[in-house]
């Protein structure tokens, strides 16, 4: 998020900062939103992360960075999803399936 401060009077809203590859933002956009209705361990961290919060955004975007360290971390062990727990902590860390 960033926060915009200038001096101590003037205070906005924070924001979704727009670092980084857009494409690869809108290309995750839709697959965060299906993910946060429809897979139990991410709409479980979707509400946890917009629990009190004004804008839903927020989980939206924790979404597609997790989808994208999901979609880099299948493709650099050379794995296959499998629809498991991905939300706890004590998961195996072992790849999900070798070829």
């Amino acid at each position: 998020m960033v926060e915009r401060e200038s001096g101590t009077s003037v205070r906005g809203k924070t924001r979704i900062p727009k670092k980084g590859n857009g494409r690869i933002r809108a290309a995750l956009y839709f697959p965060a939103l299906v993910a946060s209705r429809h897979n139990t361990a991410l709409r479980a961290v979707y509400q946890r992360i917009n629990a009190g919060k004004e804008s839903r955004m927020v989980g939206v975007v924790s979404l597609q960075r997790k989808l994208l360290l999901l979609i880099y971390s299948m493709w650099k062990n050379d794995t296959v999803f499998q629809d498991r727990n991905i939300a706890a902590g004590d998961q195996e860390r072992k790849p999900l399936l070798r070829q």
